[in-house]
């Protein structure tokens, strides 16, 4: 489960600048405002969501947030179509989606 107010004290943080990296594997309760509030690490290069419950709509947040991460790791994100992975690849061509 991911604990919201850990990410809000964490950005409070001068560390929140220098997280390069978040495993987030298996995580049931992600979702757009989840995923907003961890776009907001600026320098998030690598986000690794596998297995997680992450759904099509949730995808629309790397579109604009998310501007330093270039891996996306979705493997195993059972509730994910193909299509909205595509759209997302499309849409950013220099993020590379696992």
């Amino acid at each position: 489960q991911v604990n919201m107010s850990l990410f809000d004290s964490l950005l409070k943080t001068p560390f929140a600048k220098s997280i390069e990296y978040l495993d987030l594997s298996s995580c049931e309760n992600l979702n757009k405002a989840t995923l907003s509030k961890i776009g907001q690490f600026l320098n998030l290069k690598t986000l690794i969501l596998q297995k997680s419950k992450i759904k099509d709509a949730d995808l629309s947040v790397f579109e604009k947030d998310f501007r330093s991460l270039n891996k996306l790791n979705l493997k195993g994100c059972s509730s994910l179509t193909l299509s909205a992975i595509e759209i997302l690849d499309k849409r950013r061509p220099l993020l590379a989606v696992l």
